[in-house]
């Protein structure tokens, strides 16, 4: 950001943007345009901002890597709830907060939870072996393992 952002550069700007603001308890809550992750957008000097990152820097300064929460609301732009983070940091989150995309909602999933449903009432049976359930499949016997054993796939219970 510029030093015209921090200034908002128009004086019409703050009203503009604290009207697009709901406090609700803790947490200070977007209610305008969003980007498709659910955080805040605001439409200043030509250019679209994320709203957290607008209201950490001019809070705080500019941060020295991403703008992240404590809270888990995307759409909160409360600078306490806010902090200058790196992006291991912001994975760590996404993962204990099971906000990861995991079994179907990764995009690299080979598999639906029906399928490894099924592969794993298979395998109980003892009928099938893993690199035939992998054949069968179209997947590894690795994969047929790790699903097998609750490696990967952990919520499914066959």
């Amino acid at each position: 950001m510029n030093s015209t952002v921090l200034t908002w550069g128009d004086p019409r700007l703050p009203s503009r943007f604290w009207e697009k603001a709901h406090i609700d308890g803790d947490h200070w809550l977007w209610h305008a345009l969003l980007w498709s992750n659910g955080y805040g957008r605001f439409q200043m000097n030509g250019a679209d901002h994320r709203v957290h990152r607008l209201s950490y820097t001019l809070s705080y300064g500019e941060p020295k890597f991403l703008v992240l929460h404590h809270c888990d609301i995307p759409s909160c732009f409360r600078p306490q709830c806010l902090y200058d983070g790196t992006q291991q940091q912001n994975m760590r989150d996404r993962t204990v907060r099971g906000r990861a995309p995991s079994g179907e909602r990764n995009g690299r999933a080979k598999l639906t939870r029906d399928q490894v449903t099924h592969i794993q009432d298979l395998y109980a049976t003892g009928a099938h072996k893993q690199k035939d359930l992998a054949s069968r499949f179209g997947v590894s016997q690795a994969l047929i393992s790790q699903i097998v054993r609750r490696v990967t796939w952990q919520d499914v219970v066959g």
